[in-house]
């Protein structure tokens, strides 16, 4: 099975040419966002393994809150394609824990290598999903992470909102008392 890959890149004949290199490896690119919005959205549909993320992108929030909005949602493999690597900016990077921080230009020697470490890293993280199990469990699909605030099913963590959550918390709490 080639690894599905999505790339968030603004500057399209930079997306076109990765995507190009991609293939020839044979990666399968799932698509090719131009902005936060777009990216998140086809994360979530087509669950890419990797994401190839520019940091600088269109949109009211750049490539790092996007990766953090999407690694809630996701197990994914972020590998952060930059011209910037200033202090803050390689700070803010490093607490969404990417595979990858090349600056570009970058050769494809160093994205082969970083693309290798980040299909890695997902299967490691995906292992330690299905050993995920919350400290609360309701049945055998459904369990709860009390102290993340997180439910489970079938080891796979499913976006709450705010009020979902403390729905839940308001329920465990009635029911232990």
């Amino acid at each position: 099975m080639k690894t599905p890959i999505l790339i968030v890149e603004d500057e399209s004949i930079v997306s076109m040419e990765i995507e190009s290199y991609l293939s020839s490896l044979n990666f399968s690119v799932i698509g090719i966002a131009n902005n936060a919005k777009s990216a998140y959205e086809l994360a979530l549909d087509y669950k890419p393994h990797i994401i190839l993320m520019d940091i600088k992108i269109k949109g009211e929030i750049d490539g790092i809150d996007a990766a953090t909005k999407i690694l809630n949602e996701l197990n994914t493999s972020i590998i952060y394609l930059t011209a910037y690597c200033d202090e803050e900016t390689v700070g803010r990077a490093i607490k969404t824990n990417p595979s990858g921080y090349l600056t570009k230009p970058f050769n494809k020697k160093e994205l082969f290598a970083s693309l290798r470490i980040a299909a890695y890293t997902y299967e490691k993280n995906k292992k330690d999903l299905i050993l995920k199990k919350g400290d609360l469990i309701f049945d055998d699909e459904f369990s709860y992470d009390t102290k993340n605030s997180q439910l489970i099913h079938y080891c796979e963590y499913i976006h709450l909102t705010k009020r979902e959550v403390q729905l839940i918390n308001l329920l465990i709490k009635s029911k232990n008392s």
